[in-house]
């Protein structure tokens, strides 16, 4: 019993210690589908037109939307 105690305890710390490169709503890269600037790396949710689907962009110089590059 101690055994299982034990080895799902560090199973649990393993998961938890392993670092995520990308995730699935936060962290997103360039080109990737976003709905808000904060889930993007670039901190930039950009949607072409109006019923297009907004993607994360590159960040544009200040005062200026995304960078549609």
């Amino acid at each position: 019993m101690a055994r299982a105690l034990l080895l799902s305890l560090l199973l649990v710390a393993w998961a938890v210690a392993s670092p995520h490169q990308r995730g699935l709503i936060f962290n997103l890269d360039t080109g990737e589908l976003c709905l808000q600037s904060a889930q993007c790396k670039s901190g930039c949710c950009h949607r072409s037109g109006g019923l297009s689907l907004a993607r994360c962009m590159p960040k544009a110089a200040e005062a200026q939307e995304c960078s549609p590059k």
